[in-house]
């Protein structure tokens, strides 16, 4: 686990208290704040959104609105301290929307690779077939799984943004993960 995000005996990472000062200050309207912050969060956005979505195309345009509605609705956060979660809520709130959309119904999500030239082969295999995996799930089941075991959210966190005990997230991971792990076999 790297420095950044090392755990305090709070449970917050250093990088989780970078962004959340950054969002209490864009919450005052300081813009220049919201800039940095979206420097902040924008990769760790888009390998969610890519994980989530495993179209590239698709994924910068979910994250870009996603900004884009997180700045228009910036003074309806509470507080700072929720800027990702809420950020990430919104994002899979987009991406629900396009997946129910007509839109979403004709075109495809596979159109364009998840990789591009710069990722090895055996990096593009994996990701493929993680995807692949991945793409059997529900959106929301997906987004669970992603939550917890790529951003390495708890799962209190996890049922404050489902709105679900946090024994109904253990449950329900428990049960994902060995469907993940089926397929995963299986492809």
């Amino acid at each position: 686990m790297s420095e950044a995000r090392h755990k305090k005996p709070d449970g917050v990472t250093e990088e989780q208290e970078a962004i959340n000062l950054l969002a209490e200050a864009a919450c005052s309207g300081d813009q220049k704040a919201f800039g940095l912050l979206i420097e902040k969060t924008q990769a760790r956005l888009f390998r969610f959104t890519l994980a989530l979505c495993g179209n590239r195309q698709l994924a910068e345009d979910l994250c870009q609105e996603a900004y884009l509605k997180a700045f228009s609705r910036l003074s309806t956060l509470e507080n700072g301290k929720a800027f990702l979660d809420w950020l990430f809520q919104i994002t899979k709130n987009q991406y629900l929307d396009h997946v129910r959309s007509k839109a979403s119904r004709t075109v495809s999500t596979e159109d364009e690779p998840i990789a591009d030239e710069s990722t090895s082969s055996a990096d593009f295999a994996e990701a493929l077939a993680v995807h692949e995996a991945l793409s059997q799930f529900e959106p929301e089941d997906r987004w669970l799984l992603l939550l917890v075991d790529l951003e390495e959210r708890t799962y209190r966190e996890a049922a404050e943004q489902l709105s679900i005990t946090e024994d109904a997230v253990r449950t329900r991971l428990f049960r994902l993960r060995k469907e993940f792990l089926q397929k995963w076999k299986k492809d």
